[in-house]
């Protein structure tokens, strides 16, 4: 990886470095996912105790043991929870054993589902599917999170945003643009 995809490179283009970040909240562990941990030392790192509880297994792949090895500064969730104000996590297991996803406030236009890997593609929404990989085949897990999911979407009027999607974020503003 280049210096370029590094995170302080696209926190520079914001006009931050890594010392304005003070929380990163990880919707579960998987290289993508938490990969680049190592990049943003001293903050406090938001994780489930079920996706902790299964990584120390040795059973899941897909995980960078050199980015979960500082796990000092790893505050240990339990449920649904407010992660700052305007910010809300909540359980939606199924991908892994302790996926999270983000509801979010913002000050303009409606709220926010990052939907994390617990609804990856559009499709995984439109049609109730699970996405590709359920941890220990818990799909019907999956499914119930990706309902828990679109009834929040619908009772809170937020758009919903899968994680993997590159045709949906291609509609989006390219980064660092925002939506007014």
């Amino acid at each position: 990886m280049s210096q370029t995809q590094r995170i302080p490179h696209y926190l520079q283009a914001l006009g931050l470095t890594v010392a304005d970040i003070d929380l990163v909240f990880l919707s579960h562990l998987h290289f993508d996912h938490a990969g680049g941990l190592c990049d943003v030392p001293g903050c406090d790192v938001h994780i489930h105790h079920a996706e902790v509880a299964a990584a120390d297994t040795g059973e899941v792949s897909g995980i960078f043991e050199d980015e979960i090895t500082d796990r000092d500064r790893w505050k240990i969730q339990h449920g649904d929870y407010d992660v700052a104000p305007g910010v809300h996590a909540f359980e939606t297991p199924g991908h892994t054993a302790g996926h999270m996803s983000l509801f979010i406030e913002l000050p303009k236009g409606p709220p926010v589902i990052l939907c994390g890997d617990a609804a990856d593609l559009t499709e995984n929404l439109a049609d109730e599917i699970a996405p590709g990989y359920c941890w220990q085949d818990r799909e019907a897990e999956a499914l119930a999170s990706i309902r828990r999911i679109k009834q929040m979407g619908t009772t809170e009027n937020a758009e919903l945003w899968p994680n993997h999607d590159f045709d949906f974020f291609r509609s989006l503003p390219a980064f660092p643009a925002y939506r007014d």
